[in-house]
């Protein structure tokens, strides 16, 4: 028996001009997540539903233009605020699982701002996604994270 199934891990790593606070309270905050995460161009009829705590989840649902349905849902592991974040999720195509993943988002303060980490390891279940497909899709997310996380107030402490 031959397996499609591929593992892939990859780290990601940002700068932004936001505080570590602003970057959590963007991805802690349903209304910002939803931008970043939900709102795309590539999806019509968007559900997004965020429930983060420990043990919480989160579901994006939507159409892509050709009509096949895409489904993220995730459950929180690990929330330490404006430093660690960890969550395992499902990624499937029209009911048909494609991946399965943990990942991890780590933020340090760096001079006026944030060094963020993103680690992920996941298993592709059939050969049309990929490590390399699923990185450039989160890279293309945190910078829009970066872009939300500038627009929550900034706290001087």
């Amino acid at each position: 028996m031959v397996s499609n199934v591929t593992h892939g891990t990859f780290t990601l790593a940002r700068t932004f001009t936001a505080q570590p606070h602003q970057v959590f309270e963007a991805w802690a905050n349903p209304n910002l997540k939803r931008r970043w995460f939900a709102e795309r161009e590539l999806f019509r009829e968007v559900s997004h539903t965020l429930d983060f705590r420990v043990g919480g989840a989160e579901t994006l649902v939507g159409l892509q233009r050709g009509g096949r349905r895409f489904e993220n849902r995730a459950v929180y592991h690990i929330i330490s605020p404006s430093r660690r974040v960890a969550f395992s999720y499902t990624i499937a195509f029209d009911d048909a699982p494609v991946s399965v993943s943990l990942a991890t988002l780590e933020m340090q303060p760096h001079e006026s701002g944030t060094q963020l980490l993103f680690t992920e390891q996941a298993a592709f279940l059939d050969l049309e996604h990929t490590a390399a497909g699923r990185k450039s899709g989160w890279a293309w997310l945190l910078s829009r994270l970066g872009e939300v996380a500038c627009e929550v107030p900034r706290r001087f402490d």
